[in-house]
């Protein structure tokens, strides 16, 4: 795979992992954070112009969009999660496996009853046993459907 297309599949992992436990069991003190996200406004030409700006991420929709404020201004803004550079995506994901201590299990077992058709015990006994807390949801389903075959 090509150094671009593995930076794509880690994104989309990533805004997958992301949306999924906003949208589920958030833990308290994820957001707001501090995030980058790669604009593309138009200059004086009417020619688009990559800019980073620095934004405070403070909810993220089931929809893959967020809530942000870029940082001095007073106004919230709506972004695509994948607008988010994978650095602050990994920054965001690391806080979130930093601080869910309770909420790890549940959004593991709810992302694994979501995306296979495997039973619940069997399910638990994974999560139990085998999850990985610092891997990524879809990473950790590869592995759970390489152990049972369930999809």
């Amino acid at each position: 795979m090509k150094p671009r297309e593995q930076e794509r599949e880690l994104q989309r992992k990533l805004v997958d992992s992301i949306v999924f436990v906003a949208t589920n069991h958030q833990p308290q003190d994820w957001l707001p954070m501090k995030v980058t996200v790669i604009e593309y406004p138009e200059d004086e030409n009417g020619e688009e112009q990559q800019r980073l700006a620095e934004c405070m991420l403070k909810e993220i929709f089931e929809s893959e969009e967020c809530c942000m404020r870029e940082i001095g201004t007073a106004t919230d803004e709506p972004y695509g999660v994948s607008e988010i550079i994978n650095k602050s995506l990994i920054e965001v994901w690391e806080k979130y496996t930093h601080i869910c201590h309770k909420e790890w299990r549940r959004n593991a077992i709810a992302y694994l009853k979501a995306n296979t058709k495997a039973p619940e015990s069997i399910i638990e006994a994974f999560v139990d046993t085998q999850w990985k807390k610092e891997e990524l949801f879809a990473d950790n389903l590869t592995e759970f459907n390489k152990a049972y075959n369930y999809k």
